[in-house]
């Protein structure tokens, strides 16, 4: 018979049958008591012939122990047998998928704490897999770093990660220093292969920094605030390694406006495979040169943002350059620029004094990076007030192009169409926000209570700083939005109580807000965070998606905070099953 051998919550240990290498965590009397887990057959499937065995590993328990063991299913009990002869190991069958959960206490002749349950996972046949990144920001009142775990989960049965003892980690002094010695920087320590920040610090002026880490590796960026210095990743760095910052290389380049004459005050700066370089300022007659570390065959994000007054838009572009010569940025000469001064605007047909306003668009093909290497984007954010009149003030330029004005006025924002492609429109017309409602509702079609509804603002509305709408359902699964008139959103339902799997719908108006939101199956992941043998209560646990890239990777499928005893239980789309 083959069986695995699974050490459960040890001092060190990840998720249920994540083995650890440090035992379990001792108690005052230096008695350690674990269960071991194996299943017939591995990994196990649920059925009448799947067996599962437990068995009890001690250390340092004095005298002839006596086994208390329990077994429970859906919170119902579960009849075990005991191995004889001293009830140290017991079996049973798991002919339901689900998780089972076993507790075991042992009576000594010095007292021990219990084990920490063990819950094992029994996936029904022919179940489809997934993988997650759990994601545990503990508050910062607890001792351990934030950290991350990988799941794979498996459909048509919740999943428990059982009792999860984080990593206390351990206070790290280091330097950052640069040729001349320590600088003054920004840390974002990172997962390894991941992007987005698990913990970040500051170094202070002497490029001294003190951060609890764990042991492992981590991706490091640092950013630092001083001269002749440069950005710079350090992948896999472990902690106790220096922080040494190399010699960064002098990239430049030349910025042309649409007329082709070299462009002065223009900003310049890359993003290499993630990583910022410094930024540049174009001089008179239109070079820049900023401090990086070109790596060859990485990804080079380009963005040039131009003068404040000129009503050029931003270029943005993506690819593999070459960074060894002088880079030449030039706008397309298909783009050009109008004075709309006086353009009026107006909240439903009235004259808005003094309001705020953001034009906003996108614009394919704007400018070329080295000749014909790449083309770029364009992106419009035009910033203005409106006089007291109600009109865009004098000197007021923007590209031609399907634009668009979002109006910042009492009662909320609005967007309007700014068509400049042909002659000036006479005005910016905005209206009040526009209400919108809908019905959530559970697999079986049922209302769902208490469902959390996020309008999250995209496009124009959010370049214009657009504020996120919240709703909550009603007993009757019912929810009502107030939307700015014009406005995209992206728009996310989920149900903290699991009934149904979170619905995200990417581009949304108030007019196109679903009468009815079905949410799909949901598979249910839980745990508990522990410090040791102690829970952590108010941890954020974040469910992420474990294979996306960019801002998929750090937007959260599901999150919560854990209660008093540690517990969470969150819900994620249910794989399912063949």
């Amino acid at each position: 018979m083959t069986r695995i051998a699974i050490l459960v919550v040890a001092a060190g240990c990840g998720a249920s049958g994540e083995p650890g290498t440090d035992g379990p965590p001792s108690d005052a009397n230096g008695c350690r008591i674990s269960i071991a887990i194996s299943t017939q057959p591995n990994p196990p499937v649920a059925g009448p012939s799947t067996m599962v065995r437990a068995n009890a590993l001690l250390d340092n328990v004095p005298g002839v122990p006596t086994y208390s063991w329990a077994v429970s299913f859906a919170n119902q009990p579960v009849t075990f047998t005991t191995e004889p002869p001293d009830n140290a190991a017991i079996d049973f069958t798991a002919p339901d998928a689900g998780v089972y959960h076993v507790t075991l206490d042992v009576a000594a002749t010095v007292a021990c704490d219990p084990a920490l349950p063990a819950d094992v996972n029994v996936p029904p046949p022919g179940a489809n897999g997934a993988d997650f990144r759990v994601r545990v920001t503990p508050p910062a009142t607890a001792t351990p770093p934030a950290q991350d775990r990988s799941i794979h989960i498996s459909g048509g049965a919740p999943y428990s990660m059982g009792s999860v003892a984080l990593d206390d980690g351990a206070l790290r002094n280091g330097t950052v220093l640069a040729p001349g010695g320590g600088v003054p920087a920004y840390l974002r320590f990172s997962s390894v292969g991941t992007t987005t920040a698990l913990i970040e610090t500051f170094a202070d002026m002497f490029g001294q920094y003190n951060v609890r880490l764990l042991g492992s590796a981590y991706d490091v960026v640092v950013i630092p605030a001083a001269s002749g210095v440069a950005p710079q990743k350090f992948a896999g760095w472990l902690p106790g390694s220096a922080l040494q910052l190399t010699t960064p290389a002098t990239i430049t380049g030349t910025v042309k406006d649409p007329t082709g004459a070299l462009l002065a005050g223009a900003k310049v700066q890359l993003q290499i495979d993630g990583v910022p370089t410094t930024i540049g300022t174009t001089a008179a007659n239109g070079t820049f040169s900023l401090l990086g570390h070109p790596a060859a065959g990485s990804v080079v994000e380009v963005e040039v943002a131009p003068p404040a007054t000129s009503g050029l838009p931003r270029l943005v572009a993506s690819s593999t350059f070459d960074l060894s010569v002088p880079m030449t940025i030039n706008y397309a000469s298909s783009v050009s620029v109008v004075n709309v001064a006086g353009v009026h605007v107006r909240r439903g047909g009235s004259p808005v004094p003094n309001a705020k306003v953001t034009v906003f668009g996108t614009m394919a093909g704007a400018g070329l990076v080295n000749s014909a290497s790449a083309n770029a984007a364009g992106q419009v954010r035009i910033a203005a007030t409106a006089n007291a009149s109600g009109d865009l003030p004098a000197g007021t330029l923007a590209p031609r192009g399907v634009l668009s004005g979002v109006v910042d006025a009492t009662g909320g924002l609005g967007v309007g169409a700014f068509d400049t492609t042909g002659a000036i429109p006479q005005a910016i017309d905005t209206n009040g926000p526009v209400g919108a409602s809908s019905v959530v509702k559970d697999p079986s079609l049922a209302p769902i209570a208490g469902a959390v509804v996020d309008a999250t603002p995209s496009g124009a509305l959010a370049a214009a700083g657009g504020a996120v709408v919240h709703a909550t359902t009603a007993a009757n699964g019912s929810y009502a939005l107030s939307l700015a008139s014009g406005g995209h959103y992206a728009l996310r339902i989920h149900d903290p109580s699991g009934r149904g799997a979170p619905l995200s719908l990417a581009d949304v108006v108030a007019a196109t807000v679903p009468s009815s939101s079905v949410l799909g199956k949901a598979l249910q992941i839980s745990g508990y965070i522990l410090d040791g043998t102690s829970p952590i209560q108010d941890a954020s646990v974040q469910i992420l998606c474990n294979a996306c890239g960019g801002i998929d990777a750090s937007r959260p499928i599901a999150e919560i905070a854990t209660g008093m005893s540690g517990g969470f239980s969150l819900a994620v789309p249910d794989p399912g099953t063949m």
